[in-house]
């Protein structure tokens, strides 16, 4: 089993990729929109800033 933890936040994508806030931030909400499509309601809570690293890869193109 891996380490590395499963979800991750807008500024963990500030931090550990240097991008932007507001790219971070986008992602992030992005995210949370293609997992409430798929069913995952609990992800349509505004304050709930960490979502699945795998998402986010997908996202955007590239590996966490």
């Amino acid at each position: 089993m891996s380490n590395k933890k499963q979800g991750i936040t807008a500024d963990e994508l500030v931090t550990e990729l240097h991008l932007q806030p507001a790219t971070a931030k986008k992602a992030v909400r992005l995210a949370k929109e293609q997992l409430v499509t798929q069913g995952y309601e609990w992800y349509a809570n505004k304050r709930l800033g960490v979502v699945p690293r795998d998402i986010v890869a997908q996202i955007l193109r590239m590996e966490l």
